[in-house]
């Protein structure tokens, strides 16, 4: 018999999947089958965007970093902070705040567009692979508390399916149980950051109540307490938000030069008569 996934020849098993291939835990797969389309034109607007969302993440940094400047000069009763520097401050945290929403937005629609079609590609090398279906690939990002960990399974399995032994030609036989992807490292690594940007933002935002205007004349120790935390917080999660973006950026660029090479050696399995190609 052949194997279920690559087609390589193998002894029975239960599974219908030669060794190499026994480690998935595949969903239940439909007639319809994805076809291979070059992710690089989604790449290349995903990583624009992504450098956008990065710029601006920057500019709210810095935006941040003034205004606990600010709150701490208000603190200990500094003589240099005037209502002309505080609505400085203000203003331009305002405007950064509005730049990072929007940039994040405008960044993730193109990132998720690519996500799903590199997922897509990923179940022409691997049809059995996927550990979910491809619909998961856009919800991964916005069920709550399931995004915490979806994405970067659904990543996993997007990595490790150019590693399934090719039907004919010099790998048959090779073995992907027990591997890990060629990208893994740098998942785990972009992951880390992004979970670490929300966490670090949604951290301090429990401690307090955000202040939308404030004086010199009118605030008090308390109120600038939270100010100060408020503001050192989004330094923080805002800064992890940038590294987050360049290991984004890397995890587009790498996955999509990965498919790119399976794709020069990959034989496309034919099409059973009557089986549609989607």
């Amino acid at each position: 018999m052949k194997c279920a996934n690559c087609g390589t020849p193998t002894p029975w098993s239960s599974t219908g999947r030669c060794a190499g291939c026994s480690w998935y835990t595949p969903y239940a797969i439909t007639d319809k089958r994805p076809e291979y389309r070059d992710p690089g034109r989604l790449a290349t607007f995903a990583v624009a965007m992504l450098a956008v969302a990065l710029l601006a993440d920057a500019f709210y940094v810095v935006a941040s970093a003034r205004m606990v400047s600010m709150a701490g000069d208000l603190l200990v009763g500094s003589p240099d902070v005037t209502n002309t520097r505080i609505e400085s401050v203000f203003n331009m945290r305002t405007l950064a705040l509005r730049v990072h929403y929007g940039s994040l937005i405008a960044a993730a629609v193109p990132f998720v567009v690519w996500f799903r079609r590199a997922r897509l590609n990923a179940e022409v090398f691997a049809p059995t692979a996927m550990r979910t279906n491809s619909g998961m690939a856009i919800g991964a990002w916005i069920i709550p508390i399931a995004n915490l960990w979806m994405g970067r399974k659904i990543a996993n399995d997007i990595d490790r399916a150019v590693l399934v032994p090719v039907p004919e030609g010099p790998q048959v036989g090779r073995r992907a149980a027990g591997r890990t992807g060629p990208a893994r490292a740098l998942l785990n690594i972009w992951w880390a950051l992004w979970i670490g940007s929300i966490w670090g933002g949604l951290g301090y935002s429990l401690v307090g109540e955000p202040i939308a205007i404030m004086t010199a004349d009118d605030a008090d120790s308390f109120s600038l307490d939270q100010l100060h935390g408020e503001a050192l917080g989004d330094v923080v999660s805002n800064s992890i938000g940038v590294l987050a973006a360049v290991a984004a950026i890397l995890v587009v660029r790498r996955i999509t030069a990965l498919q790119r090479a399976r794709a020069t050696t990959f034989l496309v399995f034919p099409a059973r008569e009557g089986q549609p190609v989607v």
